[in-house]
């Protein structure tokens, strides 16, 4: 479901708008200021004070860009007093940063369709405002039945622009029969000048030059139609990284053509002749999943309700052993192909990391445009080193300018037995209770956005990949977009960019407009207002906002030892903030570590692996990686499990002709023959010393890790036979017994989390981070409650005033 609405006759949402509702009802529960039209709340008790007035005037005279500030609201406590809140300001000044969209409401509400993230025990009916929907159906069931994509049989594209099949011909072709993975809809003629510049290369070209470091935005031209997916793919070149077929990129065409000269005619019958590679102006890198490979007894039946069964069948795949090659088959391609290289992408690319791009980049001069998309070792963490590297990258002498554009590796929910796909937090991919998602990735975001605004890199605005994952987080409700907005306002606050009004000195009314420091401080605390509502997520305590950034009557913000970012308190842990000022950490940087030391789908192994290909003094560069040799050790010689003859520059034949001494073991060259007889290339050897790893660690950490499930299944069935068969003689030893079976289910989701088909979770079940199981919960029970099919039982009884809804 990647476009923002369904696809009904209606062309709304299948529930109400919560955004809109907002606007006369609950308006606390939502982070935007109440409009002034709506003015005071249903019950009327909602009113915004008038204290900020004489700032806000002093600011509109000096500041006219900058807008209002941060407006006071009260509201009637039960009983005696008031609750005194603080909203986002609707009044922004006139500084647009390009971050909306034009039906922002709408598609941020869209966002909370359960059909996106369906359950097994549940009609998973988008009819929010009915008290018993009923099953889905029609467009509805369609997609539900989309819930175990990829694994279906009838998916109809392979890979990132890559269309599995041919297009369909038109109503007045022959061609009647249906392909399976096929588009179902025949084409329309379009209009022959649009075909006309998308069928011809260097026009095409130049479009995917100018859209192609927005993936957003490129993915939904290339839905325009099939005409335009197909001419996008027509101009691309496509590495399948599935297969490790490079299309002979890796060889220069001589090599190509020598190849096919010595080749005789038996061989060209058998085989065909090397095919000579075109030219490579747009390369895509990515896994292309081939046929899907079902069950022989089919796949199982939906539920009663209409929920699809768990997968039977698979893709092809290839192990992590052999799949390392490829990098050395990654660097010849750049090696021979990098002058002629100006767009690049990176979909889904295994063991690439920013070491690994980093010298990419560096045999790349020309190009203009690269693309790093759900790579798995590069995590949302990886934002600000990555943001690095390309700006080093562009800062070189000579070099081009690279338009970059990126999308961090996304963690989805891990597919159950029972209850569906649970569990989706985006950016991490399990929760421990250690730290909250929406504060983290903000502060994240705190170091990035100046970073990249200063070097002229745009990955924010609508259409950019990091914008689209950004979108896909489960942040409340409308609320990414102003976290951004807020972002780049303080930016533009701090670079002295609001422009001061001409005599505003003079104008300002009872203020001393010689200090600036007040006018900083007034300023700067409406934007760190604005921040910190954001992320909250609905409107906030007056005296619970002061806290976070007030000490002692003064405006205070703490100082992260790891980023050096200056934050308001809210964006650290109270264990973290009461440390000494050298380990402060705020929860952005403590984000970066938990993904940079997850054990999940085996991340340390794999982080090891690419360690283990680079780990050589020899290498520095994409030149020095395939050409770099080195004289083996005498230790090295004499170890038989050294495979010395697969690593070596000469072969046997080629030592044994060179010098006549005594050879050691297989005939390898002993002490007294000369140095270039024992010369290994290191390339090979750093492959075959991260292939050995990965078959020990990865491929036959899976094994072992199934083994270890099997054996913790069967002792906690051991467990459960002595505890409900009473022969537990005291309460300790019962409790002992309970004890020990929780250790091994822990131990269970442990190893389920390291194979990538499970998720840890917190001490005593703590949760902490964002995700879209309480965020869709929430929307659907507001709903319901707004229209009366959840009866309101009291102040103390209702989802108003539950932990995840928020009402006070």
């Amino acid at each position: 479901m990647d476009y923002y609405q369904d696809l009904r006759p209606s062309g709304d949402l299948p529930y109400p708008n919560l955004i809109r509702a907002y606007a006369y009802s609950n308006q606390q529960g939502y982070f935007m200021e109440p409009t002034k039209e709506t003015g005071n709340a249903s019950n009327g008790s909602l009113r915004r004070t008038m204290v900020e007035q004489h700032l806000e005037t002093a600011i509109a005279q000096r500041y006219p860009t900058f807008g209002g500030v941060s407006h006071l609201y009260k509201m009637d406590r039960l009983g005696k007093g008031y609750h005194e809140f603080v909203f986002y300001r609707r009044n922004r000044g006139t500084v647009d940063h390009g971050l909306g969209r034009r039906d922002e409401d709408t598609f941020e509400c869209a966002k909370y369709n359960i059909l996106r993230h369906p359950r097994q025990n549940d009609s998973n009916n988008p009819n929010y405002a009915a008290k018993n929907p009923g099953l889905v159906t029609g467009m509805d069931r369609e997609m539900l039945a989309l819930t175990n994509y990829p694994f279906l049989s009838h998916t109809v594209m392979s890979a990132p622009l890559l269309p599995r099949c041919i297009p369909r011909l038109g109503s007045q072709s022959s061609q009647d029969t249906v392909v399976e993975g096929q588009f179902l809809m025949t084409t329309k003629k379009q209009p022959s000048a649009l075909t006309k510049i998308f069928t011809t290369p260097e026009l095409c070209l130049k479009i995917l030059s100018e859209i192609g470091a927005r993936w957003d935005d490129l993915g939904n031209l290339s839905r325009t139609c099939q005409m335009i997916m197909f001419a996008l793919n027509e101009v691309s070149t496509h590495v399948d990284l599935t297969k490790g077929e490079f299309l002979n990129l890796d060889f220069p065409n001589n090599d190509v053509d020598e190849a096919n000269a010595r080749a005789t005619a038996e061989d060209i019958a058998t085989n065909g002749k090397f095919m000579r590679p075109a030219p490579a102006e747009f390369l895509i890198l990515s896994n292309i999943r081939g046929q899907y490979l079902g069950a022989e007894d089919g796949e199982g039946e939906p539920d009663n309700q209409g929920y699809p069964a768990p997968p039977r069948g698979r893709y092809y795949r290839r192990n992590a052993e052999d799949r390392l090659p490829d990098t050395y088959r990654l660097f010849s391609t750049i090696n021979v192909r990098g002058s002629r290289i100006r767009m690049l992408h990176f979909h889904s690319t295994p063991y690439l990391d920013v070491s690994v791009l980093e010298k990419c980049l560096d045999e790349l001069p020309n190009l203009q445009v690269l693309g790093v998309h759900n790579c798995e070792l590069l995590h949302f963490g990886m934002t600000v080193p990555l943001l690095e590297a390309i700006i080093a990258r562009n800062k070189k002498p000579g070099a081009s300018f690279v338009r970059s554009d990126f999308s961090p590796f996304y963690y989805y929910g891990r597919q159950r037995q029972d209850d569906g796909r649970k569990g989706e937090y985006g950016v991490i991919p399990s929760d421990m209770g250690t730290v909250d998602t929406r504060r983290a990735v903000t502060a994240v975001l705190y170091t990035a956005v100046p970073l990249a605004l200063k070097n002229g890199i745009d990955w924010f605005t609508p259409g950019t990949g990091l914008r689209k994952f950004l979108d896909r987080l489960p942040f409340s409700l409308g609320s990414i977009r102003y976290i951004l907005e807020a972002l780049f306002n303080l930016n533009h606050f701090k670079q002295g960019l609001y422009d001061e009004a001409r005599g505003a000195k003079e104008q300002a009314p009872n203020l001393d407009s010689e200090n600036d420091a007040l006018w900083n401080y007034i300023m700067g605390r409406t934007l760190y207002n604005d921040l910190v509502i954001a992320v909250h997520g609905k409107a906030m305590d007056a005296n619970a906002l002061d806290s976070t950034m007030m000490s002692r009557g003064y405006f205070t913000l703490v100082t992260c030892a790891f980023c050096e970012a200056e934050l308001p308190s809210y964006f650290f842990t109270e264990e973290s903030a009461n440390r000494r000022v050298d380990q402060i950490q705020c929860c952005g940087c403590q984000l970066q570590d938990l993904l940079s030391q997850q054990i999940d789908n085996f991340f340390q192994e794999k982080k090891e692996v690419v360690r283990s290909l680079f780990n050589d003094p020899n290498i520095n560069n994409v030149d020095s990686y395939l050409n770099a040799k080195r004289v083996a050790t005498e230790a090295e010689i004499n170890n038989p499990q050294f495979h010395f003859w697969i690593v070596a520059v000469k072969t046997k034949a080629e030592v044994r002709k060179s010098y006549s001494g005594g050879l050691v073991l297989d005939g390898r060259p002993s002490p007294d023959h000369p140095e270039h007889t024992k010369e290994i290339w290191v390339w090979k050897d750093r492959v075959v010393q991260a292939m050995t790893h990965a078959m020990r660690y990865i491929d036959g950490g899976h094994q072992r890790a199934q083994q270890a499930i099997a054996h913790c299944q069967e002792g906690i069935e051991e467990l459960d036979d002595l505890y409900y068969n009473g022969e537990l003689p005291s309460q300790f030893d019962i409790k002992q017994n309970r004890n020990e079976a929780d250790k091994l289910r822990c131990l269970i989701d442990q190893e389920l989390a390291r194979c990538g088909s499970g998720q840890m979770g917190g001490r005593h079940g703590t949760k902490l981070a964002a995700d879209w199981d309480a965020e869709i919960t929430k929307y659907r029970q507001l709903v319901q409650a707004m229209v009366g099919v959840v009866e309101n039982q009291g102040p103390y009884n209702t989802v108003w005033n539950n932990a995840s809804t928020g009402y006070w």
